[in-house]
């Protein structure tokens, strides 16, 4: 079945587990796949990502890592930090999360 169809949290599991395989990608020299997750980066994301979340949001991201506000990447790697945060019984369901950003980027909806 097409990622379009899938549920909230099937989406949420698959882009987490795809920024977890992404963080084991060498990089230097950087992994093909690497080169290719972030060669539309500017379609799929824009110029500056953080600019288009809350900035509270934004501001508790970067208090324990910085990210490129230009890199798929680091906004997968966000998400899925943002997540593991929120996991159930810490606070937000995992469907408010994948929610949240969905709003933001087409990039999970394609």
């Amino acid at each position: 079945m097409h990622p379009y169809f899938w549920d909230p949290g099937r989406r949420l599991g698959f882009l987490q587990d795809a920024s977890d395989r992404f963080e084991i990608m060498c990089r230097d020299p950087r992994d093909a796949h690497l080169v290719m997750l972030e060669n539309n980066a500017m379609d799929v994301v824009g110029p500056d990502w953080p600019a288009r979340l809350d900035k509270i949001f934004v501001e508790n991201l970067g208090k324990f890592r910085k990210y490129d506000g230009r890199s798929v990447q680091d906004l997968l790697r966000a998400l899925r930090n943002k997540v593991r945060v929120c996991a159930p019984g810490h606070g937000s369901p995992p469907r408010f999360s994948f929610c949240y950003f969905r709003c933001f980027f087409f990039l999970f909806e394609e």
